[in-house]
């Protein structure tokens, strides 16, 4: 049953939930009536994680998950310090053995030593400074992907953008306009009778 007590009245909603509390049927609601979902036995959460299942009502679920949420997000604070003081690490690192390069070079220069070796040992430096970066952004890409996961798992919901396009026309171009609307129900009163209704759109407006 999707959204049943969106239109219901005060009766309605209560013979609903007394059908549902005397049912012995399996039944698949989606609601935000939080009375009729805490009747429930089991609550399914999707996310962009997956689907959680939750063996309880509506109140409990919402309980643990914001206490899943505080727990999560202690831990996302403490990678995100860890991430942080692991950048600051590798970075002086790097800055070391660059340091320490450029020093054996130019030592390696007072003492005369012949263009060969000199390009050996700028190699051997060029080879231990890359292996010292990659063992370093493997590290810091590990961390941030943690980082990434939580931060998505506390995101909640992403906005919903939509693209309409141009329509083309002018500004202000008036596209709708309607006067003295009325309407009227079986057996009931005629609405805004007294006073009907009018509407005018033009173009560039948001509905």
């Amino acid at each position: 049953m999707d959204k049943t007590t969106n239109h219901l009245d005060t009766k309605g909603r209560a013979l609903l939930k007394e059908f549902v509390y005397r049912s012995n049927h399996t039944m698949v609601i989606v609601s935000h009536d939080i009375a009729l979902l805490n009747m429930l036995s089991a609550i399914y959460e999707m996310s962009q994680s997956g689907m959680q299942f939750y063996p309880m009502g509506y109140n409990e679920y919402r309980a643990m998950v914001e206490a899943e949420n505080m727990a999560l997000e202690a831990l996302l604070q403490n990678r995100q310090k860890e991430l942080t003081k692991a950048e600051k690490s590798a970075q002086k690192a790097i800055e070391r053995q660059q340091k320490h390069s450029s020093r054996g070079e130019k030592q390696s220069e007072k003492k005369c030593v012949a263009r060969i070796a000199m390009g050996n040992i700028r190699n051997k430096s060029e080879v231990s400074a890359g292996r010292l970066k990659k063992v370093h952004q493997e590290k810091l890409d590990i961390i941030r992907q943690e980082v990434r996961d939580m931060q998505t798992s506390l995101g909640g919901h992403p906005t919903m953008r939509i693209a309409l396009g141009n329509s083309g026309l002018p500004d202000n171009k008036l596209l709708l306009d309607v006067k003295n609307v009325t309407y009227k129900y079986p057996n009931r009163d005629i609405l805004w009778q007294s006073s009907p209704l009018r509407l005018s759109i033009y173009s560039g407006e948001r509905i």
